[in-house]
């Protein structure tokens, strides 16, 4: 394990302390050895796989002999950002590795500054939460790639029902507009018949790059089956919907394209969208955003055809592409 201070309060020593203060509530300080509070912690630490929760376990454990106001930890490669407290004056600064991998930044904050004798201490007791950071981050990175579709990388049709499920409850609740995309490759088939499945699966992967871009941070992509795909859409009326499911249309129109692949395949999207309706269940929207698809597919494909049931602009469709 190496701890690296890219930034501390004092210096660090790497070689442990021998004993050091515990405070009890109502109780003296008394003498614990180092190792005895190492092996304390490292047995805390084994109870969790969530890597917030280990971390904030790391600093409830150690706050009693190391006071502290704040603890931060980022690991960018994980998506992972955890703070409690708030920024002080003092604080001292981890990167913390294991065998050449790194496993993120690790800080705390205070208003005085760290003694020495402390931050050894602290660089000690940080033995006790790499590996089991390791196994909570690498915990993550399993669960997380079985909730993503292999081939594009966004999420897979079962997470998809379950947030499907869940969003429409929460809009049922608070009774919030919410709307579904539905949305697939034209002629999806023919350029698997005509240029080979490898290059199918790049056509899904660019397509998929144009809707990413097209869509806001808020909304929601999965992958329904081949070349279909679905958005969620919160807080987002018909009308709301319809625009972007253009804005979607338009730059697959304009961007979809495999270079030196396939130079002279051109990709377009025929797109449905529906809103839901109270007391709609989740199947029944997305039933109706795929009937609105396959309305799309007849009126010639490269357009979105939207189901205006309960639509502000009752000429909405009229108006599409």
């Amino acid at each position: 394990m190496k701890t690296t201070p890219w930034k501390t309060a004092g210096h660090i020593n790497s070689a442990p302390l021998q004993l050091v203060l515990v405070a009890k509530a109502g109780l003296q300080h008394e003498q614990l050895p180092a190792e005895s509070l190492l092996l304390q912690l490292t047995v805390a630490l084994q109870k969790t796989l969530d890597v917030n929760t280990l971390i904030e376990c790391f600093a409830r454990e150690v706050r009693g002999v190391i006071p502290h106001d704040s603890i931060y930890f980022v690991n960018e490669d994980h998506g992972v950002y955890f703070l409690h407290g708030e920024a002080a004056r003092h604080s001292c600064h981890y990167h913390l590795t294991v065998e050449g991998q790194s496993y993120g930044d690790l800080s705390f904050g205070r208003g005085r500054k760290f003694t020495e004798e402390e931050l050894s201490l602290l660089e000690h007791l940080l033995c006790a939460l790499v590996y089991p950071l390791r196994n909570a981050l690498t915990y993550k990175a399993v669960v997380e790639e079985a909730r993503r579709d292999p081939l594009t990388g966004v999420y897979n049709r079962g997470v998809m029902e379950t947030v499907l499920a869940r969003e429409v409850g929460l809009a049922h609740r608070h009774r919030s507009p919410f709307s579904a995309i539905f949305l697939d490759i034209d002629l999806f088939k023919s350029i698997n018949d005509c240029h080979g499945h490898a290059v199918g699966d790049e056509a899904i992967r660019a397509f998929v790059r144009c809707v990413e871009k097209s869509i806001r941070t808020t909304d929601i992509l999965s992958r329904y089956g081949g070349d279909e795909f679905l958005v969620l859409l919160n807080n987002t009326p018909l009308d709301g919907a319809v625009l972007l499911a253009e804005r979607i249309r338009k730059v697959v129109e304009e961007e979809g394209r495999l270079g030196h692949t396939a130079p002279d395949l051109r990709l377009s999207a025929s797109i449905g969208v529906a809103t839901l309706q109270p007391g709609e269940s989740a199947e029944s929207l997305v039933a109706r955003a795929d009937a609105a698809l396959n309305l799309a597919k007849q009126r010639g494909r490269n357009c979105v055809r939207a189901d205006c049931s309960i639509a502000s602009n009752p000429r909405l469709t009229e108006s599409l592409h």
